[in-house]
């Protein structure tokens, strides 16, 4: 009689093993196969500025609560609540692709730190550096 013995090791594929057939190479590809592959946190690197603005007492108090609600910052209500009113506003998407719109007076009152206008030169002196690099490149050429 010819007979197999199989040695069961544990991570290991054996098609004649007599242990219970949960190999976990199967497990996986099944798994793979049945569920796009998606990231578990999507980061979305935006540029934040510091503004101020006015409220009335009564929106400021509900912004605070709304953001208890949603277990959040007020800030990340205030600019989700603008992105989704300047998105839904058909009128206002309309203005922006007149010219008119590209020469609206800033009137938002943006803080700049010291910290940002050194990092504003030092991404400008990077370009301007990386522009006479190329522009040596195309001299070589």
């Amino acid at each position: 009689m010819n007979r197999r013995f199989a040695i069961d090791t544990p991570g290991v594929c054996n098609p004649y093993s007599a242990a219970p057939k949960t190999c976990l190479c199967s497990l996986q590809n099944t798994f793979t196969q049945r569920r796009p592959k998606m990231p578990l946190i999507e980061i979305n690197q935006a540029h934040q500025i510091t503004a101020s603005v006015r409220l009335d007492e009564s929106t400021a108090a509900r912004i605070d609560q709304y953001a208890a609600f949603l277990r959040t910052s007020a800030d990340e209500v205030v600019d989700k609540a603008l992105a989704y009113v300047f998105a839904r506003d058909r009128d206002f998407q309309e203005y922006l692709r007149t010219r008119g719109s590209t020469r609206a007076a800033q009137s938002l009152r943006i803080r700049r730190s010291p910290h940002v206008r050194a990092q504003n030169a030092a991404a400008s002196e990077a370009l301007q550096q990386l522009t006479r690099n190329a522009q040596a490149l195309e001299a070589r050429e």
